[in-house]
């Protein structure tokens, strides 16, 4: 995206519509909450207590089936 804005002289606009993209996915800047970092420690606590639950369905998301 940027190589095509810089070198070729197109616009981010016209990038954006030949590429499928909106422009305000390109121009997304994701903020950080003050409280993520304990967010995240709760979120791997609750991984680990329910891990079978999390395998199961890791095993399922990359097309493994049960017995393989």
């Amino acid at each position: 995206m940027k190589y095509l804005v810089k070198q070729k002289g197109s616009s981010q606009r016209r990038v954006c519509i030949v590429m499928g993209l909106s422009r305000s996915l390109v121009s997304y800047i994701a903020k950080r909450r003050r409280d993520e970092a304990e967010l995240i420690k709760k979120i791997h606590k609750l991984a680990i207590r329910n891990s079978g639950m999390a395998t199961v369905g890791l095993r399922y998301c990359s097309g493994e089936r049960a017995g393989e």
